[in-house]
């Protein structure tokens, strides 16, 4: 998805307002993608954990492992995720992490889309 792309690629550039802008249009478009191409809404997903990843800790292990649970996520977006959680395990004490995880894989896609919400200061991406 191109929204996500350059989401990427602004928080590649440390641009969080355009980031936090372009996953949040990404993030509206999810439940319109076809269902063959759902790997996408991972990435998008992903892409708005490493957004959140230094304020939110534990809601970057959330997305991640509702990510990592899904049958549609490509073996590189898991090799990628498992990068981030392992640095995220490393910041986090254990039960945290653990508990997060636990979250993350009971959710159902609409679940994680409102736990990424980015419409209001107040949901994540927030700067």
């Amino acid at each position: 998805m191109a929204l996500t792309r350059l989401g990427e690629a602004a928080i590649a550039l440390g641009d969080h307002t355009a980031a936090r802008e372009y996953l949040r249009e990404a993030v509206e478009l999810i439940p319109q993608i076809p269902p063959q191409w759902q790997s996408d809404a991972m990435r998008t997903l992903t892409a708005v954990a490493r957004f959140v990843l230094s304020e939110q800790p534990a809601k970057a292990v959330e997305l991640l492992a509702f990510v990592n649970a899904q049958s549609v996520t490509p073996h590189q977006l898991r090799v990628e995720l498992q990068r981030l959680l392992n640095e995220l395990a490393d910041r986090l004490p254990s039960d945290e992490v653990a508990a997060a995880q636990q979250r993350g894989r009971a959710l159902s896609l609409e679940e994680a889309i409102t736990v990424v919400s980015l419409h209001n200061d107040r949901q994540i991406g927030a700067r």
